[in-house]
């Protein structure tokens, strides 16, 4: 499921019949409310060279829906307040990309490596619940409206002390 629109539609779309995969992806388009999206999904895969914050990847976790993917550039991963760890993401995070700019993909080795993850990773029910538990509980209280609230207070005050 791909939740958005752009550009890249039409690609996407031709390159899924392409690949014959046409009936297993579903291009929903732009969504008022993507609540009904994160509740139809098994798990949510990150793929991207970098990613700021990473929005869709906290409303993932929020919906307690895992994450999955290899690990990029971008502050989610900052060291005082990182989105994903190793207890709240299931990234490969000792696989080195292979992909260095958009229009690169993955070698079939990562792709593999990562379906397999997944695979493993959907059939220990144990290890899914503790990481989707813990991904919620994370993102819930590092990144609530209070902690935020606390943390804009915070910038102001330094900001004020000069």
């Amino acid at each position: 499921m791909i939740v958005g629109d752009g550009p890249e539609r039409i690609r996407l779309a031709k390159m899924a019949e392409s690949l014959n995969v046409k009936s297993r992806v579903t291009l929903v388009g732009n969504m008022d409310d993507v609540r009904t999206a994160y509740a139809a999904m098994d798990g949510l895969l990150m793929l991207s060279i970098y990613e700021p914050f990473g929005l869709v990847v906290a409303e993932a976790m929020a919906s307690s829906v895992p994450v999955f993917g290899l690990v990029g550039l971008g502050e989610y991963l900052e060291s005082e307040r990182p989105l994903l760890t190793r207890e709240t993401g299931l990234l490969l995070w000792d696989r080195p990309r292979s992909r260095r700019n958009v229009n690169d993909l993955e070698d079939p080795e990562t792709i593999q490596m990562l379906a397999s993850h997944v695979e493993r990773t959907l059939s220990e029910p144990p290890l899914f619940s503790d990481v989707v538990r813990a991904a919620f509980d994370h993102v819930n209280s590092w990144f609530s409206v209070d902690a935020q609230a606390r943390s804009m207070a915070a910038v102001y005050r330094t900001l004020i002390a000069g």
